[in-house]
């Protein structure tokens, strides 16, 4: 796992370095005019990778006080797909453009430069409120623009200036919800804080996981029932990272969780061997299931305390520790979680509330 984060954190960082240094030493072509992506755009991206990296990065330094393996791989790997997602952004956010040099319009694109006459462009026209369509002949789209890309309105207008035939639907276009009194800028507006809030929440949620395995129930000592077996196995699983014994004559293995390892006295392998008598204390829940290869028993359960031979293992004080433990790391990320889900909510609900109201003041149609 640690091996797993570091790698992980290695390849990223170079990524995202790659991406930033291609940015600034590729020699952009000198075209008369390009688009760009807009600035808050790009502020905006560089900050959710840095939320991303920093997370995973930092998980290199929890996973050695905070032994919930589940709970470290379902994070880091909502973690590291946000990432992924984050420097392909940028990649988009850096790569693509639209230019123009004389009566040619240049797109660059992924892997390739599209190359279009003005004069082939017959109609540009709104997708939506989100994207520009450049059209040709027989009404084929040529080309696709962002609306929230830097430029667009001016990119419209050189094309217009240079195109034999000017069409007015393109000249409408041009200055459409830059005002906010024309009809539907208040809609276009509560659409692009719905996707930031929407993130921003997504992430949240992201964050608030651990609460899962901070609400359990703390089993008080009082109520554990004791259990006295000859020891037929044990093992310890890296993936889901728990410790478990099997009793002979008993079909339900007992098994220690990952958040209670660092508690744990490993020299019960060394010392005790299989047919050795061995006391745990478990609680009065009810078995699962489970199926492993070339593992007889197929239910299982916790234990929250072991002893062989008069010496304990693992007590009841280290349970309440590594709990205590748990919970701290847990709540960290719930409260940066619901700070950033409630953040979000509050602003989407405001902003539900300023759009409906700024539609009724909408009274420019075009």
């Amino acid at each position: 796992m640690l091996i797993t984060f570091i790698v992980t954190v290695a390849i990223l960082a170079v990524l995202y370095l790659l991406i930033y240094i291609c940015h600034k030493k590729i020699a952009k072509p000198n075209y008369e005019f390009s688009t760009e992506a807009i600035k808050s755009l790009r502020v905006f991206v560089h900050i959710l990778f840095g939320i991303s990296f920093s997370v995973i990065a930092a998980e290199i330094i929890i996973c050695f006080f905070w032994e919930n393996r589940t709970a470290l791989w379902v994070i880091f790997g909502i973690f590291l797909f946000f990432a992924i997602l984050e420097l392909a952004m940028l990649c988009d956010i850096y790569i693509n453009y639209e230019a123009i040099n004389g009566d040619e319009v240049y797109i660059h694109r992924f892997f390739r430069i599209k190359k279009i006459k003005v004069n082939d462009i017959r109609r540009i026209g709104n997708i939506g409120s989100l994207l520009m369509g450049f059209y040709g002949k027989y009404d084929k789209c040529l080309f696709l623009v962002d609306l929230n890309t830097k430029g667009v309105s001016e990119l419209i207008g050189l094309i217009n200036e240079r195109k034999s035939d000017k069409s007015d639907e393109s000249l409408e276009n041009k200055h459409k919800f830059t005002n906010k009194k024309i009809k539907g800028a208040s809609g276009d507006k509560f659409k692009k804080i719905f996707i930031v809030c929407t993130c921003f929440m997504i992430l949240g949620i992201a964050f608030m996981l651990p609460l899962l395995g901070i609400l359990g129930e703390e089993q008080n000592y009082d109520e554990l029932i004791p259990i006295t077996g000859k020891l037929e196995y044990y093992r310890e699983t890296t993936g889901s990272g728990y410790i478990a014994i099997g009793f002979y004559d008993m079909p339900t293995e007992y098994r220690l969780c990952s958040i209670y390892l660092d508690e744990f006295d490993y020299s019960f392998f060394d010392k005790v061997k299989a047919g050795d008598s061995v006391t745990i204390l478990v609680d009065n829940s009810k078995d699962r299931e489970f199926s492993l290869r070339d593992v007889s028993k197929k239910q299982w359960n916790d234990f929250y305390y072991l002893e062989a031979y008069g010496k304990e293992y693992f007590t009841y004080e280290d349970y309440i520790r590594g709990r205590d433990r748990n919970n701290k790391v847990g709540f960290i990320f719930v409260v940066v979680g619901t700070a950033a889900f409630v953040a979000a909510t509050v602003t989407l609900i405001s902003a539900y509330f300023v759009c409906k109201k700024r539609k009724k003041e909408e009274d420019i149609v075009i």
